[in-house]
């Protein structure tokens, strides 16, 4: 969890266990996640959302801060329902 990779609001490096990420209410809003070594994304039924490593803005929220929580990227706002088209969510 060096890179903020888990999600969990934590800032402690060594996860030893499986760790919940609290910012998703229902696990059933998320459609896609993808675990990456240093940033996460997932595709959930209100938005995709990313978090980890972001020293190159990586995670496409409009800074370069490592994210411990996941974070809206506003840039699939607009283009939601071809977000939903392409993970068979219709």
């Amino acid at each position: 969890n060096l890179y903020r990779e888990l999600g969990n609001g934590k800032n402690i490096i060594i996860q030893t266990t499986p760790q919940k990420i609290e910012f998703f209410e229902n696990s059933e809003e998320i459609i896609s996640l993808r675990c990456e070594n240093y940033f996460s994304i997932a595709i959930t039924k209100k938005g995709v959302f990313s978090w980890g490593e972001n020293s190159h803005g990586q995670l496409g929220i409009g800074n370069f801060e490592k994210q411990n929580v996941p974070k809206k990227i506003e840039f699939f706002s607009k283009s939601f329902s071809q977000i939903k088209f392409l993970t068979n969510d219709i």
